[in-house]
């Protein structure tokens, strides 16, 4: 008895080339990290014949800066926004008040 291996839809596989390109590493730099041939990386990315199991996942998330999450959703991987810079409000100069009153 064979198990049937599970293939990769085109959004994973997108999304993984679009994950690599933007860290800057090739598919063999990419397999070497996570420790596969590289036709098994390719597998993965160009042909969608097979899926990288659970840790393999979890390596290619942290080579890639990213969740898990960021594997399925379609949006860019989340980027924390940069602090918006502080300014300082100036002080107002206190001006005494005018006594109320007979002078």
């Amino acid at each position: 008895m064979t198990l049937a291996k599970k293939k990769t839809t085109p959004a994973f596989r997108a999304r993984l080339r679009q994950l690599r390109d933007a860290v800057g590493i090739s598919q063999v730099r990419t397999a070497k990290i996570v420790g596969v041939h590289i036709a098994t990386y390719m597998r993965w990315e160009r042909l969608g014949e097979t899926e990288p199991t659970f840790s393999q996942l979890c390596v290619l998330a942290d080579t890639f800066g990213v969740t898990l999450n960021d594997f399925v959703t379609e949006a860019p991987p989340a980027e924390t926004p940069e602090p918006e810079p502080v300014t300082k409000v100036p002080k107002k100069k206190a001006t005494p008040k005018k006594a109320k009153g007979k002078k």
